[in-house]
């Protein structure tokens, strides 16, 4: 499983249901998980969040963070050594 998260720094406006989104100081805009059977490569097409988001933010810059989960130490394609 490999997912990608886009975030920014969030601002002081932030509607009560969306206040769930901010995790570690960062407001989420989106988590997108692939999911990756083997070795290979994942390619994050079609990646879009709500554009309302946007105001909810301090500032336009956004950052984007890739997770890579692995399931077994003893699978063929771990990376855990």
């Amino acid at each position: 499983m490999v997912t990608a998260y886009v975030s920014g720094v969030p601002s002081t406006n932030i509607p009560k249901k969306y206040i769930n989104r901010v995790e570690f100081g960062e407001f989420v805009l989106l988590s997108y998980p692939q999911n990756l059977s083997g070795s290979g490569v994942v390619e994050f097409k079609g990646m879009s969040f709500p554009k309302f988001f946007l105001p909810m933010l301090k500032n336009d810059d956004t950052s984007v963070l890739i997770n890579i989960y692995t399931g077994s130490k003893f699978s063929e394609f771990s990376l855990l050594d």
